[in-house]
């Protein structure tokens, strides 16, 4: 199927009339955010999702990635989009300029991110998991480890995962097994199984930092006796260069109905040994720390419904402008099926879906905006409040009314 992306003329006037441009003076970036700039910023990125990632979606969607002696394999097609995606600056967007990002709102980040997720689901995947990871650090992390891990995260060096799941612990966290052995030198072995790990393991960056819940020996059962670890693919040496490979090991890539060009992994820590980790935040708080990521990455499954929906929409549009089929009522010769009442109706109401699904979306990135820069402290607690509020509305109401345009 042809991807259509998003009309990017509706796309700019939620972000100019709607949010109001006057929202943006108060980002982190230099740069000032004209309405001819956005307008650069949609069409380049529009550009990149038609020109580079459109043309990967339909045979990696069906084959997938390649698990091969231990590690998982991606095309050199998909490499080489990865690596224009990295130096265009596409992933870092809207991260902290302090280290290498941009510092554009999230809104336009998030505008941006609708129109390559369209275009291919299973590569957004992996900068969405990575700018989570690198969030996450940003907010819980010391500053040795941001200064070890975010300038390469956001430059899109490195990518990023998290790892929740185990066999015996999917929507129940709380009896979860991978343990953390404390080592003299303040870090930590991790030991333990993990699953359905999305871009698990993959050969487009040089390193991959795994965001690891795992348990001390004597922490408390249950939920609070989790701790959050990072742990990096390849170890990470003083001067900042990589050195010998962590004990990760990749046991499989898992056989999915769909979102084949996406690798999900199980990986096992620990070999010989566990393998070596170090502690985000303290100890025994690891889910609320990883609350950060995971509702991140909940807004952003929503966004990819929105994506969704609204390939959908356009695919439709324009089928229904070029199908010939029926004589409308008073008509001499066959028309666009877009003429046809029945069929104008289901189009007007899958672009309802989709301007709605927009809206929402943009609507509580614009939130996520205002609660970084509202400098009264109560305003800003009621207005991120209401951001953990809509986030899983988001998710919910995008993903289900994107199913919905797509059949």
């Amino acid at each position: 199927m042809k991807y259509y992306p998003p009309d990017l003329r509706e796309v700019k006037y939620i972000l100019e009339e709607l949010m109001g441009l006057d929202q943006f003076k108060n980002s982190d970036t230099d740069t000032e955010l004209t309405s001819d700039f956005i307008k650069d910023i949609l069409t380049e990125a529009s550009k990149f999702s038609v020109e580079v990632l459109a043309p990967l979606y339909s045979d990696w969607h069906r084959s997938g990635p390649e698990l091969k002696d231990g590690a998982i394999l991606m095309s050199q097609e998909m490499k080489a989009a990865y690596q224009r995606f990295s130096e265009g600056g596409w992933g870092a967007m809207t991260a902290s300029k302090e280290f290498g990002g941009f510092g554009f709102p999230k809104v336009l980040g998030l505008a941006v991110e609708e129109i390559w997720q369209g275009a291919h689901l299973g590569f957004g995947l992996c900068s969405l998991l990575t700018q989570g990871a690198a969030e996450t650090i940003l907010q819980a992390g010391t500053e040795e480890q941001k200064r070890k891990y975010l300038p390469n995260l956001i430059s899109g060096r490195w990518a990023g995962t998290m790892n929740l799941t185990e066999s015996q612990a999917g929507s129940d966290l709380s009896v979860v097994t991978t343990t953390a052995i404390p080592e003299t030198d303040g870090t930590y072995r991790i030991t333990g199984q993990k699953i359905f790990i999305t871009y698990g393991d993959h050969d487009l960056t040089e390193n991959i930092i795994h965001l690891v819940l795992a348990r001390l020996p004597d922490s408390p059962q249950g939920v609070k006796g989790l701790s959050l670890f990072i742990v990096p693919k390849y170890l990470i040496q003083a001067d900042g260069g990589l050195g010998e490979k962590n004990f990760i090991s990749v046991l499989s890539n898992e056989h999915k109905l769909g979102l084949q060009a996406s690798p999900t992994c199980v990986l096992k820590y620990g070999q010989e040994k566990g393998a070596w980790g170090e502690l985000l935040g303290s100890v025994n708080q690891g889910l609320s720390i990883m609350f950060m990521m995971m509702n991140q990455a909940r807004f952003s499954v929503g966004v990819q419904g929105l994506a969704m929906g609204a390939r959908a929409y356009q695919g439709a549009l324009a089928y229904a402008k070029e199908r010939i089929q029926g004589v409308p009522i008073g008509g001499t010769k066959p028309v666009p099926i877009i003429n046809h009442g029945s069929v104008h109706v289901l189009l007007s109401t899958m672009k309802v879906r989709t301007d709605a699904s927009r809206f929402l979306a943009y609507y509580v990135a614009y939130l996520m905006d205002q609660s970084s820069t509202v400098l009264d402290e109560s305003e800003k607690q009621k207005t991120k409040q209401l951001v953990d509020l809509l986030i899983p509305v988001v998710k919910s109401f995008c993903t289900e009314h994107g199913v919905m345009n797509a059949h």
